[in-house]
């Protein structure tokens, strides 16, 4: 499998990308630089010194890193120590390095990117609001039905009914 050559699309494009959530890892907390962005790409590996960075006016939060081999996942997992920052990735395939002690990060491959994620989430949440909804509706129409039957002296029949008898009984 190649890998897509993301190196001519337009800034934009890219970093609508990130915000999706489709590419790139998520620095979490983002955080401000002491020194030259130079000394972060080194920080992040020796096959990491064309890594682009994703900022929201001062602070890092993100970046895309050009190489996850052994020695720079290693400067990685020490950075996350030393800044404590997580480095979480997006895309698919990627590999997230998460502190979990003062000493201690795991790596964790993605499976599904953040912008599926997010998506399965909110149609998740749109059948649950549809599904009380339409139990919302029934229940109002049983009511409607029974205050009618009421009204016109008739018995109420149906769920509420045995409900009573089973409470009476």
């Amino acid at each position: 499998m190649t890998e897509f050559d993301y190196s001519n699309l337009k800034e934009s494009l890219v970093i609508s990308l990130f915000d999706r959530g489709i590419r790139g890892w998520k620095f979490s907390p983002a955080f401000r630089l002491d020194g030259h962005e130079n000394q972060l790409r080194s920080a992040l590996g020796p096959h990491n010194a064309a890594a682009h960075f994703y900022r929201s006016g001062e602070a890092y939060c993100g970046v895309d890193l050009r190489c996850q081999c052994s020695a720079c996942l290693g400067q990685q997992c020490v950075f996350c120590m030393d800044k404590k920052v997580d480095i979480r990735a997006q895309q698919v395939g990627g590999l997230s390095r998460t502190r979990v002690g003062p000493n201690e990060v795991t790596l964790e491959r993605r499976h599904e990117c953040v912008f599926e994620e997010k998506t399965l989430e909110e149609k998740a949440e749109k059948e649950q609001r549809q599904r009380r909804q339409t139990r919302m509706q029934e229940l109002i129409k049983m009511s409607e039905e029974q205050q009618a039957r009421l009204m016109n002296d008739q018995p109420i029949t149906g769920e509420a009914e045995s409900d009573e008898a089973n409470k009476l009984g």
